[in-house]
């Protein structure tokens, strides 16, 4: 994998945690509800997934990220997790969203996929009514 997929997966974790961030912050989602827990669980698995893509070789370089905690939400059934359990994985995952933002910049990440980024949460936060 190159140091531009691995950059990639960087951003798309920034934006996945993003929108979970946004799902927990909307007054439209009620994190009771199946479709909030959903929508949540689903962006959690993305950041999983993204995790699981980046290579030892580049994870070994930053030791701050939880790495293996961040891949085994690729796999969690979600389905059966509690809310408060989601509610709170999601936290943790958002609360890491400085981490990979200094990452990217570390690793020299291209303005334009931040910029696209940005705008990309941006549309997110108003859709779901924040």
């Amino acid at each position: 994998m190159s140091g531009k997929q691995s950059t990639m997966m960087f951003v798309n974790m920034v934006a996945f945690a993003s929108r979970a961030s946004n799902y927990l912050s909307s007054a439209k989602m009620d994190i009771e509800s199946p479709m909030s827990r959903d929508a949540i669980s689903f962006s959690l698995a993305c950041v999983g997934q993204n995790a699981c893509a980046i290579p030892k070789y580049v994870s070994d370089i930053f030791p701050e990220v939880p790495w293996s905690q961040l891949r085994e939400l690729s796999s969690l059934p979600f389905y059966e997790a509690r809310s408060d359990y989601v509610k709170q994985t999601a936290r943790d995952v958002v609360n890491l969203i400085p981490t990979f933002r200094e990452i990217l910049a570390k690793l020299g990440c291209d303005a334009t996929a931040i910029t696209r980024m940005d705008a990309d949460t941006a549309a997110h936060r108003q859709a779901v009514g924040m």
